[in-house]
């Protein structure tokens, strides 16, 4: 047994997915309107033929903490 917390320990603790998050990648910001990144991510998914999506995920600071926990249920990877 580890002393390792799931949030400042040991990543393999770290509980997350669920059916929602399987294959979603996110870019997380505010304003996240001007990334580029789902355009690069989704591409290379394309061809390397994998079932995933990335997306933009606009949270506002003042939100964050309330939506942080939920964060690692959404999406498998930010």
């Amino acid at each position: 047994m580890t002393d390792f917390d799931d949030i400042a320990g040991d990543p393999r603790l770290v509980v997350t997915g669920g059916l929602q998050a399987v294959g979603r990648y996110a870019v997380l910001g505010h304003p996240v309107d001007h990334s580029r990144s789902p355009q690069l991510h989704n591409a290379w998914f394309e061809q390397a033929n994998l079932v995933s999506i990335y997306e933009r995920t606009d949270i506002h600071p003042d939100d964050l903490i309330q939506e942080a926990p939920s964060l690692p249920y959404r999406w498998a990877g930010m």
